[in-house]
């Protein structure tokens, strides 16, 4: 049976990917709203390579808790930008990604930053 660590990881992952998807895809809506926030295009790219970083690391459990650190860090800068831009109503899915986050750090099974 799969642990709290293990079914966080996955479903983080799982995530990851996607944002990462739309984000390095570029579809209209995402490219509009990085001008809206008045955010470099490179940014967007940056962000997406980021993502599926951090997915395969949580994938191949390498370096999972610093993974988990950077997917915090992205965290706080999207609830910044929705708190920033008044979206009060698009916080819950960033919030919600913040406590898989917060089990998944606290549940890993491995001493260290690294937390191979």
């Amino acid at each position: 049976m799969p642990t709290a660590y293990q079914l966080s990881c996955f479903t983080l992952a799982a995530v990851f990917l996607w944002s990462g998807w739309l984000l390095l895809s570029g579809p209209g809506f995402i490219a509009e709203e990085f001008r809206k926030w008045k955010y470099p295009d490179w940014l967007r790219i940056a962000v997406g390579v980021a993502e599926w970083s951090i997915a395969a690391m949580l994938i191949f459990g390498f370096a999972s808790r610093l993974a988990i650190l950077l997917a915090l860090a992205i965290m706080a800068a999207v609830i910044f930008t929705f708190v920033k831009d008044r979206q009060f109503m698009r916080l819950e899915h960033p919030l919600l990604i913040v406590v898989l986050l917060a089990i998944a750090y606290s549940t890993n099974p491995s001493p260290g930053i690294s937390g191979n």
